[in-house]
């Protein structure tokens, strides 16, 4: 079903969240699509509508905070489909169409990271389905046209195409 479902351990059971209104207090997407918690416990939401934030409970209650769009933060598409925390606290934020937004958060940068069709370095697809980051801190990133592989510190992605997997 739609929405964001929380599990209560008191009760045994899950209070759900839908689309209520527009206001910044509500998760404006029923369609979640990531879901991570950063090193302070933040919690974070990708939507087919933006990046969210849930803020603190109070007495059972969940406001929630839309961070893509504000000043610093202008995402190459709201349509988010992952997200990643790497060990210095900065995001990784994958796109149905806008390819991967890299948020230096103490900065207050966003790196887009997307195809570039006469750029064998670039990402191969800018739907970016996964991502994940490994031991040494290297990015793995799924897309609709196969897998890419970023050395941490580098800027030029490897490629394994659905073609050169030989599945395409």
């Amino acid at each position: 079903s739609v929405g964001l479902n929380l599990y209560d351990k008191e009760s045994n059971g899950f209070k759900r969240f839908f689309f209520k209104d527009t206001s910044s207090k509500h998760l404006v997407s029923q369609d979640v699509k990531a879901i991570t918690e950063d090193q302070q416990g933040q919690v974070w939401f990708g939507t087919t509508n933006g990046l969210y934030c849930l803020l603190e409970s109070r007495q059972n209650e969940y406001d929630f905070e839309r961070i893509d769009g504000k000043a610093k933060l202008n995402l190459t598409d709201s349509n988010i489909k992952s997200i990643l925390e790497d060990d210095q606290g900065n995001f990784w934020i994958g796109t149905f169409g806008g390819g991967i937004n890299y948020w230096d958060r103490k900065n207050e940068t966003v790196t887009v990271y997307k195809s570039e069709k006469n750029n064998s370095n670039s990402l191969s697809h800018n739907n970016v389905r996964s991502m994940c980051l490994d031991k040494k801190g290297n990015l793995w990133a799924g897309t609709f046209d196969g897998l890419n592989f970023l050395k941490k510190g580098e800027k030029a992605f490897t490629k394994y195409t659905k073609t050169d997997l030989g599945v395409g």
